[in-house]
């Protein structure tokens, strides 16, 4: 009769722990049946109608190297040989094993990388999106504003004037340089704040990376691609 810690799927990625008393516990919905306290429910389970499959991105536009998310996320390698079209994958963890996916599983799974369609939307709605992307694949690409130190080493490391005379070269330093993460979310601040990003392209527990909301360009998520209004 103690407690269990719940992840509550309602709430923000950074506060969703709950502790739920069994002691107070009035009713539970588990595999299709409800559960009332003091007497059994009416409600029973349900053969639900079979539906063909549904696919959430276009498997012609798979290739090697996308990433894709459930409760894990896995790294595409190749095509097993055999009837069961098995796909060789990397799961992301600390040993970063090797795993058969069956083809159906990977179907199920959001692509970081594949999109069905664009749209452009302001920078606040495309924040918006990032900040409630949740365990989510995405890629993101966004500008990584350089620190006065960053801006004197640079400088010091060119010896052609012309480079020093280069348009790029300046929009770099005051703009800073275009970056691009495939990841999910760990946390976020407020709107113009930052996101915490694991980059799944970067070694397991040196992954950490922060997007500045101010300077994000475009992101790709749940099968749609998002730029910037001009």
């Amino acid at each position: 009769m103690g407690r269990t810690l719940v992840i509550d799927l309602n709430a923000p990625i950074w506060n969703r722990f709950r502790q739920v008393d069994h002691r107070t516990i009035q009713s539970i919905i588990l595999k299709n049946v409800k559960y009332n306290l003091g007497r059994k429910s009416t409600l029973k389970s349900l053969e639900m109608p079979k539906e063909p499959p549904r696919t959430k991105w276009d498997v012609s536009k798979l290739k090697v190297g996308d990433w894709f998310s459930e409760n894990q996320y896995y790294k595409y390698v190749k095509l097993l040989p055999g009837k069961n079209r098995d796909r060789d994958c990397i799961e992301y963890n600390a040993h970063m094993e090797a795993i058969e996916v069956p083809e159906e599983q990977l179907l199920d799974c959001w692509s970081g990388h594949m999109y069905d369609s664009e749209e452009k939307i302001t920078r606040t709605e495309m924040v918006d999106k990032l900040v409630n992307a949740k365990e989510c694949v995405f890629t993101v690409t966004f500008r990584k504003l350089k620190k006065d130190e960053d801006i004197a080493q640079r400088l010091r490391g060119i010896k052609d004037k012309k480079e020093l005379q280069d348009k790029n070269l300046a929009k770099e330093l005051i703009e800073g340089k275009l970056h691009t993460i495939t990841g999910h979310l760990l946390k976020s601040e407020n709107a113009l704040g930052r996101s915490m990003v694991i980059d799944l392209n970067e070694s397991y527990g040196q992954s950490f990376r922060l997007v500045d909301h101010r300077t994000v360009q475009e992101l790709t998520l749940q099968n749609v691609h998002y730029v910037l209004k001009k």
